[in-house]
């Protein structure tokens, strides 16, 4: 007979021997790991089945909202990732509707649209249905398809160094800053104050849905982000190395971070775009896609105004002022109003179906009551006529 091999569980402690509860209200392991997803597709095939039938509902009943000729972003709205993709988008002047989706949600989009091999956004369907995935891919993808606009942001000068500062910051500082996020707001203490936000500018269908799951759907998404206090100090330590080396770049009066200094990069797009959950920019924050300071839990609302007061941190606030709004834009972020078509279409479908069926269950009713003229007759106005008179039955006996 085999034994059962135990597996020793060493949990997370801080100096004070304190044990880290996570934002799932349950002990946090140590887990060394970095601060990724490690959901690689969004085949629902593989999904648990509440998942499945979450996702066959919200196709169902929800629409992307696209337009003939325009492009298609599909987003988690609130994503600094999708935010860098967006801006890059209205560098361009390719039109696009915006198909947002609450987290965990967006997987039965991204079903769709990625025939299930991809499982985080930004997805950027292009209008002659090519599909771009991941924000580096699409800024680069945008850049190599308008030169004269978004490629401006890869000058020749100093190409290889915006690229390198690019990669650089899509994990350093994309991941780190989103773990941090999202373990606070994911927290199960906080999440019904954080759960509006989440689904602001989706689908009715989807906001319905995502409020009644919001707690598996945060659990499941914990797991997913490896979100967890006993991460955050090395997480923030990691946050200080990058914003003490942009901020180095930044020395003697430079403007911008790449080249001689004096040229808006992908580079100040990306680093601003990725940081902006860490630093809240008012543009950002007059679109409503995060719960204003005063609201935030209060570690991350600390870390908030500590690097709002660094010297990088004022340059994405900067970046952000002096460069989101582009080609005459003065909203951030369009909203869809064609989001909800799918609704409208799914309640009629359901009507229909439900029409049919009583038309059917009548008429099998009314066939069975009323039979024809060679059967028995159980009409009401049959009736008497098959039922003798007295004066027949006085007759016959």
């Amino acid at each position: 007979m085999v034994k059962a091999t135990q597996i020793e569980v060493v949990l997370a402690k801080d100096d004070q021997d304190q044990v880290y509860i996570g934002p799932d209200g349950k002990p946090e392991r140590v887990d060394d790991r970095p601060p990724i997803m490690n959901l690689v597709n969004s085949d629902l095939t593989k999904l648990p089945l509440p998942w499945k039938i979450m996702s066959w509902v919200v196709k169902l009943l929800s629409s992307p909202g696209t337009q003939r000729g325009k492009a298609r972003l599909v987003t988690i709205r609130y994503s600094h990732y999708c935010d860098r993709a967006r801006w890059a988008l209205n560098y361009s002047p390719l039109e696009f509707t915006e198909d947002a989706h609450p987290p965990g949600i967006h997987v039965a989009a991204l079903d769709s649209v990625t025939k299930g091999k991809w499982s985080r956004t930004p997805v950027l369907v292009l209008p002659d249905g090519e599909v771009v995935t991941d924000s580096t891919v699409i800024v680069q993808r945008l850049a190599a398809l308008y030169p004269d606009s978004v490629g401006e942001l890869y000058p020749q000068s100093c190409r290889d160094e915006v690229l390198e500062l690019e990669a650089e910051m899509e994990i350093g500082l994309g991941a780190n800053i989103r773990q941090v996020a999202y373990t606070h707001v994911l927290d199960i203490k906080y999440l019904s104050t954080g759960a509006p936000y989440l689904c602001k500018g989706t689908s009715v269908i989807e906001a319905f849905v995502y409020n009644r799951m919001k707690r598996m759907i945060a659990k499941g998404m914990i797991a997913v982000m490896r979100c967890r206090y006993s991460r955050i100090p090395k997480s923030e330590a990691e946050l200080d190395d990058l914003f003490e080396k942009l901020a180095e770049k930044l020395q003697g009066g430079r403007k911008y971070l790449c080249g001689d200094g004096t040229k808006f990069t992908a580079a100040d797009l990306t680093f601003a775009s990725l940081a902006y959950p860490l630093v809240l920019p008012k543009e950002m924050m007059d679109a409503k896609l995060l719960p204003p300071l005063e609201q935030l839990p209060k570690q991350y609302a600390t870390m908030v105004e500590k690097f709002r007061k660094t010297p990088a941190g004022q340059h994405a606030l900067r970046m952000y002022k002096d460069h989101r709004f582009v080609n005459g834009q003065t909203q951030l972020i369009k909203p869809n109003i064609y989001r909800d078509q799918g609704l409208a279409k799914g309640l009629f479908m359901i009507a229909m179906v439900i029409s049919l069926v009583v038309v059917q269950f009548y008429s099998l009713l009314v066939a069975f009551v009323t039979p024809d003229n060679n059967g028995p007759q159980f009409g009401q106005d049959n009736l008497h006529e098959q039922m003798p008179s007295i004066q027949d039955i006085l007759k016959q006996n």
